[in-house]
């Protein structure tokens, strides 16, 4: 999302021989590669691992810390591997889409018109909110030294990096579309005379 929107403020005239159906395709497929196969190694790791004692997991679903929570033997190397893949996933696509937005926030700042610059903005904001939410949740949740944690807090992050951020998603991207806004418009205008024409009705009886 970052990458297109770059592409759509700084480089408009090129988009569309850039951001072709092809182009979409690719990334979207080597991201869920790339995704894939880290969380794949993180499974065959766990395959290896001795486990013992009750196999209760104090979150709400299997996630690599409450895993950890039940192996035992060491697992201060498996931490830090595991550590280095957060890094990996979070961290670099965090800096990448920082980079996206400071070359976004250069382009908009040189438009001349006010209201083009909001234009612009506005764009960018939906995207903008999900990635403060989805980044601030999964760095206090995996970007640490140690994963042994099964706090309250970071059950919330859980809660809200697995179901509260998908289902804001579709809210969160289309309350700028125009066509959405007409469409919600015309569905209350239409309950508006509904409700109306059944009150006259009321009253003439």
């Amino acid at each position: 999302m970052s990458f297109d929107l770059y592409l759509a403020i700084c480089k408009p005239l090129q988009y569309p021989m850039i951001m072709t159906k092809n182009v979409c395709i690719q990334l979207s497929l080597a991201t869920w590669y790339v995704s894939f196969i880290l969380v794949f190694i993180q499974c065959f790791v766990f395959w290896q691992m001795p486990f013992c004692g009750p196999n209760v997991v104090d979150t709400f679903f299997c996630d690599s810390a409450a895993m950890f929570g039940l192996v035992c033997s060491d697992t201060h190397l498996n931490e830090f591997v595991g550590f280095l893949f957060a890094v990996l996933m979070i961290v670099v696509t965090l800096i990448l889409t920082i980079v996206s937005y400071a070359c976004i926030i250069s382009t908009v700042m040189h438009i001349p018109s006010t209201v083009g610059r909001k234009k612009a903005f506005s764009t960018c904001t939906s995207h903008l909110i999900v990635v403060c939410i989805l980044y601030g949740a999964l760095i206090a949740m995996y970007v640490r030294p140690t994963v042994h944690s099964t706090s309250h807090i970071t059950r919330v992050l859980a809660v809200l990096n697995t179901a509260f951020i998908p289902m804001l998603n579709p809210f969160i991207y289309t309350i700028r579309n125009a066509e959405v806004k007409n469409a919600v418009q015309n569905m209350i205008h239409k309950k508006r005379q509904l409700l109306n024409n059944d009150f006259l009705n009321v009253l003439k009886r």
